[in-house]
């Protein structure tokens, strides 16, 4: 039976290969769940806490640098997805923005309007 460590280590980088697989049908920033964010950074730290906790007779085998090279690579894609996230939510709010001050505008014309006529 696979050490605790090995166990979340497998089990975080195949949440995560779901969440990239589902961010991959849907990238649009709006599609994901609330929390999503905070779920990963929590098991983030679930495999950073396994990683302190498990012996060195775990550390040293070739199981977990196995799964800890394709964890590594999870993580690298994981990285670009969320990157890739950021931007999208960057032009989203730079768009929103035009939109509230094209808002504004309308709003101050009519208020002008009202004194005026």
């Amino acid at each position: 039976m696979p050490h605790h460590s090995l166990t979340v280590l497998r089990e975080v980088d195949r949440s995560f290969r779901d969440w990239l697989d589902s961010i991959g049908r849907s990238p649009d920033p709006i599609s994901q769940p609330p929390g999503v964010l905070k779920n990963l950074s929590e098991q983030l730290k679930q495999v950073d806490q396994a990683v302190r906790e498990a012996p060195h007779s775990v550390l040293a085998s070739v199981e977990w640098r196995d799964e800890l090279s394709t964890y590594a690579e999870t993580l690298r894609e994981l990285q670009t997805s969320l990157g890739n996230l950021q931007i999208s939510l960057r032009i989203r709010r730079a768009l929103l923005e035009g939109e509230r001050s094209r808002a504004n505008g309308v709003h101050s014309w009519a208020e002008l309007a009202k004194h005026v006529g």
